[in-house]
């Protein structure tokens, strides 16, 4: 016969074993989804990103301020990460296309800020420091800096 003490050491003995299992199937589900993508070639699970826009977000991040802000036309077509966050480490200009569906109360100022946008030019210039996009800019507003195959990082020239 056991006793009372024991029988509540081995319970959590196997309760503590059925823990460690499950997060051990959880951690290899999760580690081991990577190479499964890769050998299926799946590009749905993932966000690919251009070599040069990379580069050229790392080149922002090299040779910008921590303070500069960043427009970023690329975010538009990101739904689900801001990417110049991440990897250029630096603020974003805001709105992107997704902004409001994020906020928890969409303001008046940033609205009026979506028309800024829309101008373009100067009006964006005024407030931001960097602009990267694979797309021409010839407004006199934007000088450009650095270039990593299409994409091309534009300065204000009115700071």
């Amino acid at each position: 016969m056991t006793s009372p003490g024991k029988a509540r050491h081995r319970r959590l003995v196997r309760s503590s074993l059925a823990l460690a299992l499950l997060g051990l199937i959880q951690t290899s589900a999760y580690v081991l989804q990577f190479p499964y993508y890769r050998l299926t070639h799946s590009t749905r699970n993932g966000v690919g990103l251009p070599r040069e826009y990379v580069a050229s977000l790392d080149w922002i991040r090299e040779h910008t301020p921590l303070t500069a802000i960043v427009v970023d036309p690329h975010e538009l077509n990101n739904r689900e990460e801001i990417i110049t966050l991440t990897l250029a480490e630096r603020r974003v200009w805001l709105p992107t296309l997704y902004t409001n569906e994020f906020l928890l109360a969409p303001s008046a100022a940033l609205d009026q800020r979506v028309a800024v946008w829309r101008e373009g030019g100067e009006a964006m210039a005024r407030e931001a420091d960097v602009l990267v996009t694979p797309s021409p800019v010839t407004s006199p507003n934007w000088r450009a800096v650095h270039r990593e195959g299409v994409w091309t990082v534009y300065r204000s020239t009115l700071h």
